[in-house]
């Protein structure tokens, strides 16, 4: 029981882990999605999944950023970490609302001129749901930087894990049980919602930290977090943010 404990308090197998639970779905389950479902289903199925992964991009680097930012002011003596989770949290809140404002009407008008038989009201179900789940799986980056950053790596990266875990069963059995793409596209979208509660409820529970602490500032564009994240940010959107769209 040492052994297995002293595993998953290692960063480094953690993150192993979290992964591997990733690659699950990828494995397991888009396998199932085409051999139980018809080719404009599965097509439907890949797109959204796309979708939800490629709203990751808009986090600009600011996760890794934002980690580091967090890691070194916590070593100043006196200084106030909670202004720099508070200027995480409130860029990410930002970042996120704009995500979804921009993202939500574009989802609708791609769906609406590929998929005909698709009513309209669904369309706006399924392109909201996607957007929602797909926003709050941008915003967990805010709890991921939080965690690193205040040097919780395992914590936050064997969570993960579990959750992945949780869902790829649960979307299994949603599968064979149901023969219902969107129940079971609604099932493993909901990964990014579950985590955001688990990380949420972690970061309470181990952190004495009020990110509506009275002694921090209102966010500014001129904060450490903004200013040393948009050059990232461009970086990260001209390769990987290209290279995911291509």
């Amino acid at each position: 029981m040492k052994y297995v404990s002293k595993l998953l308090d290692s960063s480094t197998f953690t993150t192993w882990l979290n992964l591997i639970s990733k690659s699950f779905s990828l494995l397991l389950i888009h396998p199932l999605i085409i051999k139980y479902y018809s080719a404009e289903e599965t097509n439907l199925w890949f797109i959204l999944i796309s979708a939800f992964s490629f709203l990751q991009i808009f986090d600009f680097g600011l996760v890794s950023n934002s980690t580091r930012i967090i890691a070194a002011n916590k070593e100043i003596k006196n200084f106030n970490i909670n202004q720099s989770i508070y200027d995480s949290f409130q860029l990410y809140v930002l970042i996120s609302i704009l995500v979804f404002v921009v993202f939500f009407p574009i989802l609708i008008l791609y769906l609406e001129n590929t998929y005909d038989y698709l009513t309209s009201r669904k369309i706006i179900y399924i392109s909201f749901y996607t957007c929602i789940a797909g926003v709050f799986n941008l915003f967990n980056n805010y709890f991921i930087s939080m965690f690193q950053g205040m040097s919780k790596v395992a914590i936050v990266q064997r969570t993960m894990a579990f959750v992945n875990l949780i869902v790829v069963l649960i979307t299994l059995l949603t599968i064979f049980l149901f023969d219902n793409l969107f129940l079971v596209l609604f099932v493993f979208l909901s990964q990014g919602i579950f985590s955001c509660i688990v990380l949420y409820y972690y970061s309470n529970r181990i952190f004495n930290i009020e990110i509506f602490d009275k002694n921090v500032k209102k966010f500014k564009f001129k904060s450490e977090v903004f200013t040393s994240s948009w050059k990232s940010g461009l970086g990260v959107m001209f390769s990987l943010g290209l290279f995911n769209y291509s």
